[in-house]
């Protein structure tokens, strides 16, 4: 009996302080200890990331908001410097191509920008910062052969503040709807790939440091070497919910 191993549905709340793999409660400190890092300047990576509950869907809105904001406000400073020129580099389908085609080439881009994101954010995948220079690769390539066809935005935000700046917005429902659907391909393949989420290495790099990193985690019941404890000699295990700390 020793040896049996009881599934319980008891639902626990736990902190878990990112690669603390002994998933002890984080000590407590102060806010203003800690810097905020986050990286994402792309709403599609900021909502991928909450799909994958690795990211607080609270901070999403104001994420999305800050990435448009900052956007507009760079065109317009480029606008005030050098004038309209070059659209102020609008995304815009290429010469001999349509909406659709660069609809469809948005989300096959996205696809595969997400894919890169999702995947080298994975613990299991351990680059580290080397995942700015896949990343940034990847940009690079598509950039190099899908410009001629849609200007390779991947990005709602880059596509937003040239069109606000101009007053155009005629083509923007391409570089909404298309990186969107990229989007939600790549997170139904990461959760094919590497289950449903959250992973702990993700949610740190989603996150940052802005507070407490917590992310939902699965206890087995025994101790933190895996074997069963025997009863009435320790906690239960349970299932630790998503929460992010302030």
């Amino acid at each position: 009996l020793h040896g049996l191993r009881t599934k319980l549905n008891t639902r626990t709340r736990r902190q878990d302080k990112i690669g603390d793999h002994t998933c002890q409660p984080p000590p407590a400190f102060h806010p203003s200890l800690v810097t905020a890092r986050s990286w994402e300047l792309n709403p599609v990576v900021s909502v991928a990331f909450a799909l994958r509950r690795e990211f607080p869907w609270r901070r999403v809105p104001l994420y999305v908001v800050a990435q448009l904001v900052g956007a507009s406000l760079a065109c317009l400073l480029l606008w005030a410097m050098f004038g309209k020129v070059g659209h102020l580099g609008a995304t815009l389908p290429g010469h001999g191509f349509n909406d659709v085609h660069a609809m469809v080439l948005e989300a096959v881009l996205t696809l595969g920008l997400l894919t890169t994101i999702l995947g080298t954010a994975s613990g299991a995948q351990n680059v580290g910062p080397l995942s700015a220079l896949a990343i940034g690769g990847y940009i690079a390539l598509a950039g190099l052969w899908a410009s001629p066809v849609s200007g390779a935005s991947m990005n709602p935000a880059r596509s937003f503040g040239p069109d606000l700046a101009t007053g155009n917005f005629t083509h923007f429902w391409v570089y909404l709807v298309g990186p969107t659907v990229g989007m939600l391909a790549a997170v139904g393949a990461a959760v094919v790939l590497r289950g449903p989420g959250p992973d702990p290495a993700a949610a740190k790099a989603a996150q940052g440091a802005l507070g407490t990193v917590i992310v939902e985690r699965h206890y087995r019941v025994g101790d933190e070497t895996g074997r069963p404890r025997a009863p009435g000699t320790g906690d239960i295990g349970g299932t630790g919910d998503a929460e992010e700390g302030a």
